[in-house]
């Protein structure tokens, strides 16, 4: 049975699949604010309900933690009206929302925030920055607690603007991140690398503040950093004791992926590139485990869920690419046959089909006999002859215009019972994947 269009319930919150559109920064906000560039896009890539869960991308819960210029801001009450259009721009296309919240830390840069870059240590965040960006200042721990109170209010203003639930970030070299990485964790005191549970003190302290402030009852996910694949940072191994604290914490679900090396391993490009460190981990925690990292194909996405790499699997830059992805891939390729003799409804409901799926198609191949039949002649008017030595017949192919859909929605329907070998209607099967088949004989169209 296929896993990826398995439903799945994580603390009351009940996804249609186990698809993930996991957070990707668009930097097009423009004071912090939600605008109608972020909400076309986000009803863009959630258009139709094919994403089980979207997170969407990281908001500041402080102006020191920004990280890039655009990014939204979850730190005022005043961004709750916004983030609530947000909210319901994809809860109408049929698809969960978690917002995930961030403080940069050392990542932010003063030409943006105009305030002073601070970490959990005095240590320059060369992947951000190179070696040569500005050293941050130590965080005391009056200011730790702080931030602990700013992660905690953003999460109420996630939940008062109907967001399902709340993600906190800690991976891709951003504070929460450097507290856990030992490259960039250099501390002395309660905060400091010399045990994990210190490492991940201010983890603890902001998931129970966050708890305080949204329930029991909602979902709270961590994303994970949990391997800088790096010499002196953090390990595989490391990742897993995380992720027990993390459980036994209060999260419900993990999102797994690269620490300080961010969100690629260099030299690898493998789908799933981060399967070794979610694998190890969903071994040993009972909470879901979301797995990103390379996934653009629904077979790599399907195989890495029934070799028990994850339980969900999260496809980041194919649908940023292409808004279109999640449809074909959680409809599956659709072929259908149309038969002479078909009861009259079924005729209706293929006219039906074909009109739905012609305007969201821009090319066509005609696969057809030596032998075509009056109608494929009479496609070469809408397209040109790709191949004319292909098998036993012709491949003609075109572009799809409104005269070529007005063509074969006027073809009229078939007479007699039985399909007439070597005579193929231009509606014999359609395939609406990424390409065309090349295996079968019939009108293909391609939405991509």
């Amino acid at each position: 049975m296929e896993r990826m269009r398995e439903p799945i319930t994580i603390n009351h919150m009940t996804l249609k699949n186990r698809l993930v559109m996991p957070p990707m920064a668009t930097s097009r906000s423009e004071d912090g604010t939600v605008n109608q560039k972020l909400l076309e896009y986000y009803d863009e890539k959630s258009a139709g309900g094919y994403i089980g869960l979207i997170i969407t991308e990281h908001s500041y819960v402080h102006p020191q933690g920004i990280a890039n210029p655009g990014q939204i801001s979850i730190s005022r009450d005043s961004d709750v009206e916004g983030l609530r259009q947000l909210v319901q721009v994809i809860h109408k296309n049929g698809s969960k929302v978690m917002a995930q919240i961030n403080h940069a830390g050392s990542a932010a840069r003063r030409a943006v925030t105009g305030l002073e870059p601070v970490s959990s240590s005095a240590v320059v965040n060369e992947a951000k920055h190179g070696a040569d960006g500005e050293t941050p200042r130590e965080l005391t721990r009056e200011e730790i607690a702080q931030i602990v109170r700013d992660f905690a209010a953003a999460a109420r203003r996630a939940k008062e603007a109907g967001y399902d639930g709340v993600e906190i970030h800690s991976a891709h070299g951003y504070l929460l991140n450097q507290f856990y990485s030992p490259l960039a964790n250099r501390r002395s005191d309660e905060y400091g690398p010399a045990a994990m549970e210190g490492r991940l003190r201010i983890h603890r302290e902001i998931i129970q503040a966050v708890r305080a402030q949204v329930g029991e009852d909602y979902p709270v996910a961590l994303r994970l950093g949990g391997c800088d694949y790096a010499e002196g940072g953090s390990t595989v191994e490391d990742s897993v004791e995380a992720a027990m604290l993390l459980e036994s914490w209060g999260i419900d679900l993990l999102d797994i992926s690269g620490g300080m090396n961010g969100y690629i391993i260099p030299g690898k490009n493998e789908p799933g590139y981060f399967a070794d460190m979610s694998e190890a981990i969903k071994k040993r925690v009972s909470i879901p485990v979301i797995l990103t990292g390379g996934i653009t194909e629904f077979a790599a996405a399907e195989e890495l869920l029934q070799a028990g790499k994850a339980d969900l699997i999260g496809v980041g830059r194919a649908i940023l690419k292409d808004s279109l992805w999640a449809k074909r891939a959680m409809q599956g390729p659709v072929e259908f046959e149309y038969w002479k003799g078909a009861p009259a409804e079924a005729h209706k409901e293929w006219r039906r089909i074909m009109e739905n799926n012609l305007r969201q198609s821009h090319a066509f191949e005609i696969h057809c006999w030596e032998d075509e039949s009056e109608a494929v002649r009479m496609a070469l008017s809408y397209g040109t002859v790709k191949m004319s030595n292909w098998k036993q017949g012709t491949v003609i192919e075109g572009k799809v215009t409104q005269d070529f859909t007005d063509f074969l929605l006027s073809l009229p329907v078939p007479e007699g019972n039985d399909l007439t070998p070597r005579r193929m209607t231009p509606f014999f099967s359609i395939f609406l994947d990424n390409g065309f088949s090349s295996e079968h004989y019939g009108t293909e169209l391609n939405q991509q």
